[in-house]
């Protein structure tokens, strides 16, 4: 765990200071809120919720990261074990252990990819609220403000130039496209060509798409498990196949995961830090424009109003009789107690 948390801790470090800098700015005069103006609160907030959302998000790559690399390594050590014992990477019979094992591991790998994908996503929303983007920012994602697959500095979706039209001055305008500018440098300069393409087309394929096919390989003398990718995740099972014309290199990324999974976390790392940056002198920049740096509450953010009704399973089984205590972290608490609902 200690590797894996060394991989994200300069995120988590450059995120938590911006955090603790915007905190500090909650209060409407700096953001030119009207003190009375609750959704301007709920907005303010929101912002320094998704900042939050980033670090959660990078605990969870450090897990999932730490995770998926101790089950390869006994998996692995099994498999071999089961080569020379029976010619095969699988017990006879199998053991219920084995495939447990097994599923574990993809679901480690797949909370890599998901979680960097929800990371990146809850920046963009920082980056929509610090900057003052007409985007309603709690339906903005990363790609409100880039092209993953295309990634170009003049290559931003039609959503992100209909935000910046609507910027209140020339001022603001600049502010805005420096802001996504730096993100989508940020994202470009953090790994190789396709890292961010790949790595969200990995998270779509797992959430919501069809499963490529596996397969366990082994090469070397000593011969050693790999487990490899798809190299186009956006494509099926079938057209990969036909595509690929039989070639390796054309049908699967011809490195272990366990390397893929390294690569992408230092990915994300570095695009955070980068980004994060650049949010900072977002941030002072809207601020030294005082008055010219406000912008309408209205086109960021609108009081939810769909109530899914759900009141649970078992609705009373659990209660907070007089006398009860609720406890939270201090940071939380400061929040509530900065939107004026906590004395």
């Amino acid at each position: 765990m200690e590797h894996s948390q060394s991989l994200v801790s300069l995120a988590i470090k450059a995120t938590n200071e911006f955090s603790t800098n915007l905190l500090t700015d909650l209060q409407p005069e700096v953001w030119g809120h009207d003190v009375n103006d609750d959704d301007a609160s709920d907005l303010r907030d929101y912002v320094l919720g998704c900042a939050a959302g980033v670090v959660s998000n990078l605990q969870s790559v450090a897990y999932h990261h730490a995770a998926h690399k101790g089950m390869r390594n006994a998996h692995d050590a099994d498999m071999l074990r089961y080569m020379r014992t029976h010619r095969a990477p699988y017990p006879k019979p199998r053991e219920r252990r084995f495939e447990e094992r097994a599923t574990e591991i993809q679901v480690h790998f797949d909370g890599v990819v998901q979680s960097i994908g929800s990371a990146l996503d809850c920046l963009s929303a920082v980056v929509v609220g610090i900057s003052g983007m007409a985007v309603q920012i709690r339906k903005a994602d990363l790609t409100t403000i880039v092209k993953p697959a295309l990634l170009m500095g003049d290559s931003f979706p039609d959503s992100l130039g209909r935000a910046l039209r609507k910027a209140p001055n020339e001022e603001m305008a600049q502010l805005q496209m420096a802001a996504a500018g730096g993100l989508a440098g940020s994202l470009r300069a953090a790994g190789p060509s396709g890292w961010l393409d790949w790595t969200l087309g990995m998270r779509n394929m797992v959430v919501h798409r069809e499963r490529r096919v596996q397969f366990v390989m082994f090469d070397g003398q000593p011969p050693r498990p790999r487990s490899v990718s798809p190299r186009n995740p956006h494509a099926s099972n079938m057209g990969a196949i036909r595509a690929s014309q039989s070639d390796f290199d054309s049908f699967f990324i011809s490195e272990d995961n366990l390397g893929i999974a390294d690569g992408i976390v230092g990915s994300l790392r570095d695009s955070i830090v980068g980004s994060i940056e650049v949010l900072n002198q977002t941030w002072s920049g809207r601020k030294a424009l005082g008055a010219l740096g406000t912008v309408p509450v209205a086109i960021q953010w609108k009081d939810a109003q769909l109530d899914p009704g759900f009141t649970g399973y078992t609705p009373g089984s659990v209660t907070f009789p007089k006398g009860s205590s609720l406890h939270m972290n201090p940071v939380d608490a400061e929040r509530i107690r900065r939107a004026g609902l906590l004395r």
